[in-house]
Protein backbone atom coordinates (compact mmCIF):
# COMPACT_ATOMS: atom_id res chain seq x y z
CA UNK A 1 0.00 0.00 0.00
CA UNK A 2 3.07 2.36 0.60
CA UNK A 3 4.22 1.74 -2.30
CA UNK A 4 1.20 2.40 -3.93
CA UNK A 5 0.38 5.55 -2.44
CA UNK A 6 4.07 6.94 -3.24
CA UNK A 7 3.46 6.11 -6.92
CA UNK A 8 -0.21 8.32 -7.05
CA UNK A 9 2.47 10.74 -5.37
CA UNK A 10 4.67 10.59 -7.87
CA UNK A 11 1.95 10.63 -10.60
CA UNK A 12 0.88 13.56 -9.05
CA UNK A 13 4.26 15.39 -8.83
CA UNK A 14 4.86 14.72 -12.64
CA UNK A 15 1.45 16.10 -13.63
CA UNK A 16 1.45 18.91 -11.01
CA UNK A 17 5.18 20.29 -12.87
CA UNK A 18 4.60 19.83 -16.76
CA UNK A 19 0.64 20.61 -17.22
CA UNK A 20 -0.32 23.18 -13.99
CA UNK A 21 2.00 26.15 -15.08
CA UNK A 22 0.43 26.39 -18.43
CA UNK A 23 -3.12 26.59 -16.90
CA UNK A 24 -1.50 29.73 -14.76
CA UNK A 25 -1.86 33.19 -15.92
CA UNK A 26 1.58 33.95 -16.05
CA UNK A 27 2.05 30.94 -17.86
CA UNK A 28 5.51 28.90 -16.84
CA UNK A 29 7.24 30.73 -15.46
CA UNK A 30 7.21 32.40 -11.90
CA UNK A 31 10.47 33.54 -11.26
CA UNK A 32 10.90 36.33 -8.50
CA UNK A 33 7.97 39.27 -9.54
CA UNK A 34 5.44 37.42 -7.02
CA UNK A 35 4.88 40.81 -5.89
CA UNK A 36 4.68 42.94 -9.27
CA UNK A 37 2.03 39.97 -10.39
CA UNK A 38 -0.21 40.48 -7.23
CA UNK A 39 -0.48 44.19 -7.64
CA UNK A 40 -1.31 43.48 -11.66
CA UNK A 41 -4.21 41.48 -11.31
CA UNK A 42 -3.21 38.28 -10.02
CA UNK A 43 -4.66 38.99 -6.02
CA UNK A 44 -7.04 36.14 -6.17
CA UNK A 45 -4.31 33.41 -7.60
CA UNK A 46 -2.12 34.90 -4.87
CA UNK A 47 -4.20 35.07 -2.03
CA UNK A 48 -5.36 31.05 -2.96
CA UNK A 49 -1.55 29.81 -2.49
CA UNK A 50 -1.69 31.99 0.50
CA UNK A 51 -4.32 30.17 1.74
CA UNK A 52 -2.49 26.74 0.82
CA UNK A 53 0.49 27.26 2.56
CA UNK A 54 -1.29 27.91 5.43
CA UNK A 55 -3.10 25.00 5.45
CA UNK A 56 0.22 23.18 4.59
CA UNK A 57 1.90 24.54 7.61
CA UNK A 58 -0.68 23.55 9.84
CA UNK A 59 0.01 19.79 9.03
CA UNK A 60 3.35 20.36 9.58
CA UNK A 61 5.12 18.35 13.33
CA UNK A 62 5.28 21.14 14.94
CA UNK A 63 1.88 22.25 14.78
CA UNK A 64 -0.81 19.35 14.04
CA UNK A 65 -0.13 17.26 16.87
CA UNK A 66 -0.63 20.08 19.38
CA UNK A 67 -4.14 21.27 17.48
CA UNK A 68 -6.29 19.04 20.07
CA UNK A 69 -3.85 19.82 22.92
CA UNK A 70 -4.71 23.38 21.56
CA UNK A 71 -7.95 22.95 22.01
CA UNK A 72 -8.89 21.13 25.16
CA UNK A 73 -6.63 24.56 26.92
CA UNK A 74 -9.07 26.53 25.29
CA UNK A 75 -12.08 25.18 26.45
CA UNK A 76 -13.52 23.62 23.66
CA UNK A 77 -15.47 20.26 24.76
CA UNK A 78 -16.76 17.54 22.43
CA UNK A 79 -20.22 17.64 24.26
CA UNK A 80 -20.25 21.47 24.29
CA UNK A 81 -22.27 24.18 22.15
CA UNK A 82 -21.24 24.15 18.69
CA UNK A 83 -21.62 27.90 18.84
CA UNK A 84 -19.59 28.08 21.98
CA UNK A 85 -16.94 26.22 20.70
CA UNK A 86 -16.78 28.04 17.11
CA UNK A 87 -16.42 31.31 19.19
CA UNK A 88 -13.37 29.93 20.81
CA UNK A 89 -11.86 28.59 17.61
CA UNK A 90 -12.82 32.02 16.00
CA UNK A 91 -10.79 33.81 18.97
CA UNK A 92 -7.61 31.31 18.74
CA UNK A 93 -7.84 32.38 14.75
CA UNK A 94 -8.01 35.94 15.26
CA UNK A 95 -4.68 36.09 17.41
CA UNK A 96 -3.48 34.75 14.96
CA UNK A 97 -4.31 37.17 12.50
CA UNK A 98 -3.51 40.18 14.44
CA UNK A 99 0.14 38.59 15.17
CA UNK A 100 0.45 37.74 11.14
CA UNK A 101 -0.63 41.45 10.20
CA UNK A 102 1.18 43.28 12.65
CA UNK A 103 4.21 41.63 10.69
CA UNK A 104 3.44 41.73 7.45
CA UNK A 105 2.89 45.81 8.62
CA UNK A 106 6.46 46.23 10.22
CA UNK A 107 8.02 44.74 7.16
CA UNK A 108 5.76 46.92 4.60
CA UNK A 109 6.87 50.00 6.66
CA UNK A 110 10.53 48.72 5.89
CA UNK A 111 10.27 48.24 2.17
CA UNK A 112 12.45 49.75 -0.11
CA UNK A 113 11.43 49.61 -3.96
CA UNK A 114 11.55 45.99 -4.98
CA UNK A 115 12.50 46.70 -8.65
CA UNK A 116 16.03 48.35 -6.89
CA UNK A 117 16.09 45.96 -4.19
CA UNK A 118 16.32 42.61 -6.63
CA UNK A 119 18.22 44.33 -9.42
CA UNK A 120 21.19 44.06 -6.74
CA UNK A 121 23.06 40.65 -6.52
CA UNK A 122 24.40 42.22 -2.98
CA UNK A 123 20.90 41.57 -2.11
CA UNK A 124 19.41 38.68 -4.08
CA UNK A 125 22.51 36.52 -2.67
CA UNK A 126 21.83 37.00 0.96
CA UNK A 127 18.03 35.86 0.49
CA UNK A 128 19.02 33.46 -1.22
CA UNK A 129 20.87 32.01 1.02
CA UNK A 130 18.32 32.36 3.71
CA UNK A 131 15.88 30.36 2.14
CA UNK A 132 18.55 27.74 1.67
CA UNK A 133 19.51 28.20 5.32
CA UNK A 134 15.57 27.93 6.58
CA UNK A 135 14.92 25.16 4.09
CA UNK A 136 17.70 22.60 5.70
CA UNK A 137 15.20 22.35 9.56
CA UNK A 138 12.90 21.24 6.90
CA UNK A 139 15.24 18.01 5.76
CA UNK A 140 15.81 17.76 9.27
CA UNK A 141 19.52 18.54 9.05
CA UNK A 142 19.39 20.82 12.20
CA UNK A 143 16.38 21.91 14.30
CA UNK A 144 15.54 25.37 14.44
CA UNK A 145 13.80 25.87 18.06
CA UNK A 146 13.05 28.88 20.21
CA UNK A 147 15.19 29.54 23.75
CA UNK A 148 14.10 27.35 26.16
CA UNK A 149 12.95 30.14 28.89
CA UNK A 150 11.00 31.83 25.73
CA UNK A 151 9.12 28.49 24.87
CA UNK A 152 8.13 27.33 28.67
CA UNK A 153 6.60 31.38 28.84
CA UNK A 154 4.80 31.13 25.42
CA UNK A 155 3.52 27.36 26.48
CA UNK A 156 1.75 29.16 29.35
CA UNK A 157 0.21 32.04 27.74
CA UNK A 158 -3.97 31.72 27.71
CA UNK A 159 -6.23 29.52 28.72
CA UNK A 160 -9.59 29.08 28.59
CA UNK A 161 -12.38 31.20 27.40
CA UNK A 162 -12.07 33.73 25.10
CA UNK A 163 -9.50 35.80 26.24
CA UNK A 164 -7.23 32.75 26.25
CA UNK A 165 -8.28 31.42 23.17
CA UNK A 166 -7.11 34.63 21.94
CA UNK A 167 -3.85 34.88 23.43
CA UNK A 168 -3.28 30.95 22.82
CA UNK A 169 -3.92 32.63 18.96
CA UNK A 170 -1.22 35.99 19.53
CA UNK A 171 1.31 33.32 20.52
CA UNK A 172 0.78 30.64 18.40
CA UNK A 173 3.25 31.62 15.37
CA UNK A 174 5.64 32.25 17.28
CA UNK A 175 5.22 28.33 19.24
CA UNK A 176 5.65 26.50 16.03
CA UNK A 177 8.26 28.91 14.77
CA UNK A 178 10.28 25.71 13.70
CA UNK A 179 8.20 24.99 11.19
CA UNK A 180 5.89 27.78 10.56
CA UNK A 181 9.22 29.91 10.38
CA UNK A 182 10.92 28.92 7.36
CA UNK A 183 7.08 29.00 5.47
CA UNK A 184 6.06 32.43 7.18
CA UNK A 185 9.78 33.91 5.94
CA UNK A 186 8.28 33.25 2.36
CA UNK A 187 5.20 34.91 2.90
CA UNK A 188 6.68 37.81 4.25
CA UNK A 189 9.14 38.10 1.56
CA UNK A 190 6.27 38.35 -0.88
CA UNK A 191 4.15 41.02 1.51
CA UNK A 192 7.24 42.93 2.19
CA UNK A 193 7.40 42.91 -1.91
CA UNK A 194 4.16 44.39 -2.60
CA UNK A 195 4.71 48.13 -0.76
CA UNK A 196 1.29 47.52 -0.40
CA UNK A 197 -0.32 47.72 3.43
CA UNK A 198 -3.98 46.53 1.99
CA UNK A 199 -2.63 44.19 -0.21
CA UNK A 200 0.01 42.78 2.19
CA UNK A 201 -2.29 42.44 5.57
CA UNK A 202 -4.67 40.29 2.96
CA UNK A 203 -1.84 37.73 2.05
CA UNK A 204 -0.67 37.57 5.62
CA UNK A 205 -4.12 37.43 7.43
CA UNK A 206 -5.41 34.54 4.86
CA UNK A 207 -2.25 32.84 5.30
CA UNK A 208 -2.92 32.96 9.23
CA UNK A 209 -6.78 31.57 7.90
CA UNK A 210 -4.75 28.60 6.50
CA UNK A 211 -3.27 27.51 9.20
CA UNK A 212 -5.95 27.74 11.78
CA UNK A 213 -8.71 26.68 9.28
CA UNK A 214 -8.16 22.96 11.02
CA UNK A 215 -8.42 24.79 14.63
CA UNK A 216 -11.79 26.20 13.86
CA UNK A 217 -13.20 23.22 11.69
CA UNK A 218 -12.05 20.92 14.87
CA UNK A 219 -13.27 23.41 17.06
CA UNK A 220 -16.77 23.46 15.57
CA UNK A 221 -17.27 20.19 14.01
CA UNK A 222 -15.54 17.86 16.61
CA UNK A 223 -13.97 16.04 13.72
CA UNK A 224 -11.13 13.38 14.53
CA UNK A 225 -8.32 13.91 13.14
CA UNK A 226 -5.94 11.21 11.15
CA UNK A 227 -3.20 10.09 13.19
CA UNK A 228 0.02 11.86 13.06
CA UNK A 229 3.25 10.11 11.38
CA UNK A 230 5.70 9.94 8.86
CA UNK A 231 3.64 12.07 6.10
CA UNK A 232 4.24 15.39 8.30
CA UNK A 233 8.07 15.09 7.36
CA UNK A 234 7.10 14.23 4.00
CA UNK A 235 5.38 17.90 3.61
CA UNK A 236 7.84 19.38 5.72
CA UNK A 237 10.43 18.25 3.18
CA UNK A 238 8.18 19.59 0.24
CA UNK A 239 8.53 22.85 1.72
CA UNK A 240 12.25 22.36 1.71
CA UNK A 241 12.54 21.62 -1.75
CA UNK A 242 10.32 24.86 -2.50
CA UNK A 243 12.43 27.25 -0.57
CA UNK A 244 15.79 25.97 -2.39
CA UNK A 245 13.59 26.00 -5.58
CA UNK A 246 12.92 29.39 -4.58
CA UNK A 247 16.71 30.21 -4.11
CA UNK A 248 17.87 29.05 -7.22
CA UNK A 249 15.32 31.47 -9.21
CA UNK A 250 16.75 34.53 -7.06
CA UNK A 251 20.60 33.42 -8.07
CA UNK A 252 19.33 32.99 -11.12
CA UNK A 253 18.58 36.48 -11.31
CA UNK A 254 21.57 37.80 -9.64
CA UNK A 255 24.13 36.87 -12.25
CA UNK A 256 23.88 37.67 -15.61
CA UNK A 257 25.60 34.45 -17.22
CA UNK A 258 23.32 32.70 -15.38
CA UNK A 259 20.32 34.63 -16.22
CA UNK A 260 21.34 34.34 -20.36
CA UNK A 261 22.25 30.44 -19.60
CA UNK A 262 18.43 30.13 -18.90
CA UNK A 263 16.91 32.56 -21.28
CA UNK A 264 18.36 30.16 -23.68
CA UNK A 265 15.98 27.63 -22.91
CA UNK A 266 12.58 29.92 -23.24
CA UNK A 267 12.36 28.53 -26.72
CA UNK A 268 12.60 24.99 -25.63
CA UNK A 269 10.23 24.92 -22.36
CA UNK A 270 7.25 23.57 -23.79
CA UNK A 271 9.07 20.58 -25.29
CA UNK A 272 11.13 20.15 -21.71
CA UNK A 273 7.93 20.60 -19.11
CA UNK A 274 7.05 16.96 -19.49
CA UNK A 275 11.07 15.76 -18.72
CA UNK A 276 10.96 18.33 -15.87
CA UNK A 277 7.50 16.89 -14.58
CA UNK A 278 9.17 13.72 -14.93
CA UNK A 279 12.46 14.74 -13.20
CA UNK A 280 10.79 15.40 -10.49
CA UNK A 281 8.38 12.16 -10.10
CA UNK A 282 11.51 9.96 -10.63
CA UNK A 283 12.82 12.39 -7.40
CA UNK A 284 9.65 11.65 -5.47
CA UNK A 285 9.82 8.01 -6.57
CA UNK A 286 13.77 7.70 -4.85
CA UNK A 287 12.37 9.15 -1.77
CA UNK A 288 12.29 13.37 -2.08
CA UNK A 289 9.82 13.24 0.60
CA UNK A 290 8.79 9.72 2.29
CA UNK A 291 12.71 9.21 2.76
CA UNK A 292 14.54 10.69 5.65
CA UNK A 293 18.20 12.09 6.29
CA UNK A 294 18.23 9.90 9.50
CA UNK A 295 17.58 6.80 7.82
CA UNK A 296 20.15 4.45 6.94
CA UNK A 297 22.98 5.19 4.50
CA UNK A 298 20.89 4.10 1.75
CA UNK A 299 17.96 6.20 2.69
CA UNK A 300 19.73 9.30 3.07
CA UNK A 301 21.58 8.56 -0.43
CA UNK A 302 18.18 7.92 -1.88
CA UNK A 303 16.95 11.20 -0.28
CA UNK A 304 19.43 13.13 -1.57
CA UNK A 305 19.33 12.14 -4.85
CA UNK A 306 15.90 12.60 -5.28
CA UNK A 307 15.63 15.83 -3.65
CA UNK A 308 18.56 17.39 -6.18
CA UNK A 309 16.17 15.87 -8.62
CA UNK A 310 13.03 17.54 -7.45
CA UNK A 311 14.39 21.21 -7.31
CA UNK A 312 16.54 20.65 -10.69
CA UNK A 313 12.98 19.92 -11.93
CA UNK A 314 11.20 22.57 -10.79
CA UNK A 315 14.12 25.11 -11.60
CA UNK A 316 13.85 24.43 -15.14
CA UNK A 317 10.50 24.45 -15.54
CA UNK A 318 10.03 27.34 -13.70
CA UNK A 319 12.86 29.43 -14.64
CA UNK A 320 12.85 29.60 -18.43
CA UNK A 321 11.52 33.02 -19.35
CA UNK A 322 8.07 33.48 -21.36
CA UNK A 323 8.65 33.99 -25.08
CA UNK A 324 6.84 36.48 -27.60
CA UNK A 325 4.05 34.71 -29.35
CA UNK A 326 4.00 35.03 -32.89
CA UNK A 327 1.41 37.83 -34.89
CA UNK A 328 -0.76 36.82 -37.23
CA UNK A 329 -0.64 39.30 -40.51
CA UNK A 330 -2.17 39.39 -43.74
CA UNK A 331 1.46 38.74 -44.95
CA UNK A 332 1.90 35.86 -42.64
CA UNK A 333 3.16 35.46 -39.46
CA UNK A 334 6.04 37.55 -37.41
CA UNK A 335 7.70 37.80 -34.75
CA UNK A 336 5.69 39.57 -31.57
CA UNK A 337 8.77 41.30 -30.57
CA UNK A 338 7.87 45.13 -30.66
CA UNK A 339 10.73 47.57 -31.73
CA UNK A 340 11.26 49.90 -28.46
CA UNK A 341 14.06 53.24 -28.64
CA UNK A 342 16.51 54.47 -25.88
CA UNK A 343 14.92 57.18 -23.23
CA UNK A 344 16.84 59.84 -24.82
CA UNK A 345 16.19 59.23 -28.37
CA UNK A 346 12.46 58.53 -28.15
CA UNK A 347 11.87 61.95 -26.14
CA UNK A 348 13.29 63.93 -29.10
CA UNK A 349 11.83 61.51 -31.91
CA UNK A 350 8.26 62.64 -29.88
CA UNK A 351 8.77 65.53 -29.86
CA UNK A 352 9.55 66.27 -33.18
CA UNK A 353 6.72 64.06 -34.48
CA UNK A 354 4.44 65.47 -31.95
CA UNK A 355 3.57 62.07 -30.73
CA UNK A 356 2.99 60.25 -27.38
CA UNK A 357 5.57 58.37 -25.60
CA UNK A 358 4.95 54.91 -24.09
CA UNK A 359 7.63 53.85 -21.59
CA UNK A 360 8.19 50.45 -20.24
CA UNK A 361 10.12 50.32 -17.38
CA UNK A 362 11.43 46.43 -17.23
CA UNK A 363 13.97 44.15 -16.52
CA UNK A 364 15.33 40.92 -16.97
CA UNK A 365 14.39 39.10 -13.75
CA UNK A 366 10.82 40.49 -13.54
CA UNK A 367 8.06 37.82 -14.71
CA UNK A 368 5.24 40.13 -15.31
CA UNK A 369 7.74 42.38 -17.62
CA UNK A 370 8.13 39.62 -19.72
CA UNK A 371 4.44 38.55 -19.88
CA UNK A 372 3.61 41.90 -21.11
CA UNK A 373 6.07 40.90 -23.57
CA UNK A 374 4.61 37.84 -25.07
CA UNK A 375 1.24 38.26 -23.92
CA UNK A 376 0.25 41.66 -24.11
CA UNK A 377 2.45 43.66 -26.96
CA UNK A 378 1.91 41.12 -29.51
CA UNK A 379 -1.41 41.39 -29.41
CA UNK A 380 -2.90 42.98 -33.14
CA UNK A 381 -5.52 45.40 -31.05
CA UNK A 382 -2.15 46.40 -29.05
CA UNK A 383 0.15 46.84 -31.92
CA UNK A 384 -2.42 49.02 -34.08
CA UNK A 385 -2.55 51.49 -31.07
CA UNK A 386 1.24 51.25 -30.16
CA UNK A 387 1.28 52.59 -34.29
CA UNK A 388 0.47 56.39 -32.84
CA UNK A 389 3.42 56.12 -29.90
CA UNK A 390 7.12 56.54 -29.77
CA UNK A 391 8.17 53.14 -27.62
CA UNK A 392 10.41 53.05 -25.11
CA UNK A 393 12.49 51.04 -23.14
CA UNK A 394 14.18 51.69 -19.68
CA UNK A 395 16.07 48.22 -18.78
CA UNK A 396 16.11 47.88 -14.62
CA UNK A 397 18.44 45.10 -14.77
CA UNK A 398 21.14 46.15 -13.29
CA UNK A 399 20.83 48.71 -10.53
CA UNK A 400 22.39 52.36 -11.39
CA UNK A 401 22.16 55.61 -9.96
CA UNK A 402 21.05 56.65 -13.50
CA UNK A 403 17.89 54.24 -12.94
CA UNK A 404 17.18 54.94 -9.62
CA UNK A 405 16.81 58.35 -10.69
CA UNK A 406 14.77 57.57 -13.53
CA UNK A 407 12.31 55.70 -11.01
CA UNK A 408 12.14 58.75 -9.18
CA UNK A 409 11.20 60.88 -11.79
CA UNK A 410 8.42 59.25 -13.29
CA UNK A 411 7.23 57.29 -9.67
CA UNK A 412 8.04 53.96 -10.94
CA UNK A 413 7.06 51.71 -7.93
CA UNK A 414 7.68 48.37 -9.05
CA UNK A 415 8.34 46.65 -12.17
CA UNK A 416 6.64 46.46 -14.74
CA UNK A 417 5.37 49.99 -14.94
CA UNK A 418 4.36 51.35 -18.01
CA UNK A 419 4.42 55.34 -18.16
CA UNK A 420 2.47 57.35 -20.88
CA UNK A 421 3.60 60.70 -21.85
CA UNK A 422 0.88 62.80 -24.19
CA UNK A 423 1.93 64.50 -27.36
CA UNK A 424 2.44 67.71 -25.09
CA UNK A 425 5.19 65.89 -23.41
CA UNK A 426 3.45 65.92 -19.92
CA UNK A 427 2.73 62.81 -17.90
CA UNK A 428 -0.42 61.05 -17.52
CA UNK A 429 -0.45 59.80 -14.41
CA UNK A 430 -3.88 58.30 -14.13
CA UNK A 431 -2.68 55.98 -17.19
CA UNK A 432 0.46 54.73 -15.35
CA UNK A 433 0.34 50.96 -15.48
CA UNK A 434 2.10 49.02 -12.77
CA UNK A 435 1.79 44.90 -12.92
CA UNK A 436 0.99 42.87 -15.94
CA UNK A 437 -2.43 43.90 -17.92
CA UNK A 438 -4.61 41.86 -20.70
CA UNK A 439 -4.08 42.98 -24.29
CA UNK A 440 -7.97 44.06 -24.32
CA UNK A 441 -7.59 46.28 -21.12
CA UNK A 442 -4.40 47.80 -22.49
CA UNK A 443 -5.82 48.50 -26.38
CA UNK A 444 -8.41 50.44 -24.36
CA UNK A 445 -6.13 52.01 -22.37
CA UNK A 446 -3.97 53.08 -25.12
CA UNK A 447 -6.96 54.45 -26.81
CA UNK A 448 -7.05 57.35 -23.64
CA UNK A 449 -3.83 58.47 -24.62
CA UNK A 450 -3.58 61.83 -27.15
Amino acid sequence: MKQVRIGVLAGLAFLAVWLLPELLPSGPNLNLDIAGQLTGGRLALGLFFAYLMGVGTSLTPCVYPLIPITLSVMGVKKGGSRLQNATLGGAYVGGMILTYDAVGIALIALHKTSATLLANPWVIVPIALLFVLLAMPMFGVFELNLPAGLQARLNQVGGPGLLGSFSMGLVAGLVAAPCSGPVTALIAGIVSGTGNYVLGTGLMTIYAIGIGTLFFVLATFSVQLPRSGPWMEGIKSFFGIALVALALLYLKDAFPAFRAAMSSLGHAVTRMAPIAGATVGIGVLLGALHRSFHGSGTDKALKTLGVALAIGGIFVRFGAPAEAAPVATEAGVKSGKLAFVGLDEGLAKAKAEHKPVLIDFGAEWCAACKELEAKTYPNPAVREQTARFVMVKVDGTDETDAIDALYEKYGVPGLPTVVFLGSNGEQVKSAKLVGFESPEKFAARLKKIQ
